[in-house]
């Protein structure tokens, strides 16, 4: 094969190449339009060259590209991204001794606000020692008495002496729960 020759087969396959990649442009730059109505000629223009197509009915027009159109609603985009939504009773810990979690409030992609919680699984019970010593006074008219007394449940017995009347002192206390 000459030199000559090779060069022609390639300008022919530069050629061909070039009308079919043409085409497939043309094809996709054709536009649909609704309705009955008949066009003498249309016109697509590619790289300064004008193509012809004539008698074409507007129904068998079709549009052929790689968008596709979606209708938004941008209000409902804008009330969703900055709505606040809240995750409840997310559980980070939960035994017999105790049990953790959060709130969670979210808007905008981002945290608003986060609250914890912890609540003792276990009962406890207040001790209190119900048998008490204690030591006091007891200071009136013509009375002061240094008493010693003691307690158990809700009575209370205490014991003195007036130093100014110079008598025994006997004291008795009666202690109610109120709820």
């Amino acid at each position: 094969m000459k030199q000559s020759e090779r060069i022609i087969y390639l300008i022919i396959i530069a050629i061909l190449m070039y009308v079919s990649f043409t085409r497939t442009l043309l094809k996709q730059t054709i536009v649909t339009i609704p309705g009955d109505i008949k066009i003498d000629t249309v016109k697509v223009t590619y790289d300064s060259l004008i193509y012809r197509i004539d008698s074409i009915p507007y129904d068998s027009i079709t549009w052929l590209h790689d968008t596709v159109f979606l209708p938004t609603d941008t209000a409902k985009i804008l009330t969703d991204y900055f709505k606040i939504i809240s995750y409840d009773s997310i559980s980070l810990r939960n035994d017999s001794s105790i049990t953790n979690w959060i709130r969670v409030k979210v808007t905008q992609n981002r945290l608003y606000e986060v609250k914890g919680y912890s609540l003792n699984n276990r009962k406890t019970s207040i001790i209190e020692d119900h048998n008490n010593l204690g030591i006091g006074a007891i200071v009136g008219k013509q009375l002061v008495a240094p008493t010693i007394s003691y307690q158990f449940n809700q009575h209370q017995f205490g014991i003195g002496y007036n130093v100014v009347g110079s008598g025994l002192v006997l004291q008795y206390e009666y202690k109610f729960k109120l709820k």
